[in-house]
């Protein structure tokens, strides 16, 4: 499912508007998402020698009840912006999209375990991440570490 524009527009305004309520820290560490509006979960970097964007970025919102994403990959710079209704069940995570992979449109869906400090998981078709991986990891995000450093 796709986000309408309006929202999408207004997420990324917020964003924008408002970084010091990018990954606001939870109040409870049993739960990754108590007490925050967005959180951000990415392994991007920077590859030292190329200079090309690597990685993965995951932005978690609550909204009127609702958990929303935003996906989105690297492979020199960000690719499509694939964003939906994900669910958390405990510590489970789980969404979907529809994209063009592989010649073919094809639902990704993606399971795994989200904490206050990382997403990891993998989607159920062996998609790999950008670095050739099927099990993604995802750190958290801090306000003060927003940025993206070098690949390791």
């Amino acid at each position: 499912m796709m986000l309408p524009r309006a929202l999408l527009a207004t997420a990324f305004a917020f964003l924008a508007l408002c970084p010091s309520c990018l990954a606001r820290a939870a109040t409870d560490e049993k739960s990754p998402d108590a007490g925050t509006m967005v959180v951000i979960y990415s392994n991007a970097c920077v590859h030292p020698e190329s200079g090309d964007l690597l990685g993965e970025r995951l932005f978690i919102f609550r909204e009127e009840g609702d958990v929303l994403f935003l996906f989105q990959e690297a492979g020199g710079v960000w690719t499509d912006t694939h964003s939906g209704k994900a669910e958390i069940e405990s510590s489970k995570l789980s969404f979907s999209f529809d994209e063009l992979w592989q010649g073919k449109q094809t639902t990704q869906t993606f399971h795994g375990t989200i904490t206050p400090q990382e997403v990891t998981g993998g989607f159920d078709n062996g998609r790999a991440d950008s670095m050739g991986r099927t099990n993604y990891r995802l750190p958290r995000k801090a306000n003060e570490n927003i940025g993206v450093g070098a690949c390791k």
